[in-house]
């Protein structure tokens, strides 16, 4: 098969501090056939004096397109992909770095396999100290087992480490597909887990995946901060997973628990800060394991008083 021809996507809001280190990753790749794509999602700090410069120094195709207001990371990513001119499309958060051999080792993994998704595993670090924090990949039996694993999340792929054939997109539908469905009791439907969104996606359609064995990513975490936003990403990666659900195949009982055990954990989280919307989880992890009573009891304490409910867990240590 012919090499793969790389698109890569970045999307970008509120960025600018780390875009060129972003943007230095992307040059300094040792393997030429990329065109690079950068979505400006209505960011009050515009980039696009930072994509021209970039466009001036390298050789390959780099493309600068902007919403005019913020449509959010999953509209972006979309924005990017529809685009895409390459036969696989490569993912970039704005903040992430590529190590010099990243693509050059997913086109060695996509020769070999013709997997229509490839990933490499990635290290992760602290963004305001640069301090790596650990690395991680998938170990054998993730692999023997990986739909299973996957969905379950004993390992993580992140979007930063992907190639995607393009003409996947054809078959499941752009990267934000189905992002409205588990989010209706959310205004607007929350950016995060668009990634587990899409994964399940695939699991569900079957896709091949194959592990470039490399770790050529470094993932820059952020500190978290306790507010409504979080919340809403927790009660999104409760109800992706119950939109989706499990997997056909012996591992299905398996993944029910998964699933349960995710909707009851995230519950009991939004308990702790006072959130009532913790009722739609606890009934959504019963639902799932109705011999877990403990779930159904826990909703009326919930809906009347969840910061309550959050320390009578912590006292039987069920929190």
């Amino acid at each position: 098969m012919p090499d793969p021809f790389f698109s890569i996507c970045i999307p970008c809001f509120n960025s600018r501090r780390f875009l060129a280190a972003t943007l230095e990753s992307v040059s300094s790749q040792r393997y030429p056939h990329w065109e690079l794509i950068v979505v400006e999602d209505g960011s009050r700090e515009p980039v696009a004096d930072l994509v021209d410069a970039f466009r001036a120094a390298v050789t390959q195709s780099v493309r600068y397109l902007a919403h005019p207001a913020n449509r959010g990371l999953p509209a972006a990513r979309d924005t990017a992909i529809a685009a895409a001119q390459g036969s696989h499309v490569a993912l970039l958060d704005s903040d992430d770095l590529w190590r010099p051999d990243h693509l050059e080792q997913l086109a060695a993994a996509i020769g070999t396999t013709n997997a229509d998704i490839t990933f490499s595993a990635f290290e992760m670090f602290e963004s305001t100290t640069g301090e790596t924090i650990g690395t991680f990949r998938p170990t054998a039996e993730d692999l023997a087992r990986f739909a299973d694993h996957l969905f379950c999340q004993r390992f993580w792929v992140i979007p930063s480490a992907i190639a995607v054939r393009r003409s996947l997109f054809s078959r499941l539908g752009p990267w934000s597909a189905d992002m409205d469905r588990p989010s209706r009791r959310l205004s607007p439907p929350p950016s995060r887990g668009e990634d587990t969104n899409f994964w399940l996606r695939a699991l569900h359609a079957g896709v091949t995946w194959s592990f470039s064995q490399a770790c050529t990513l470094r993932y820059r975490r952020h500190g978290e901060s306790v507010s409504k936003k979080f919340n809403d990403a927790v009660i999104y990666q409760s109800l992706v997973y119950n939109v989706h659900g499990p997997l056909p195949g012996p591992d299905r009982r398996e993944q029910v628990a998964f699933i349960s055990r995710l909707n009851t954990n995230g519950g009991k989280l939004l308990c702790r800060f006072g959130d009532r919307r913790a009722v739609f989880l606890f009934w959504w992890a019963w639902t799932w394991r109705p011999t877990r009573l403990v779930n159904l009891v826990l909703i009326p304490s919930a809906a009347a008083a969840p910061a309550f409910a959050a320390r009578v867990l912590h006292r039987l240590k069920l929190l």
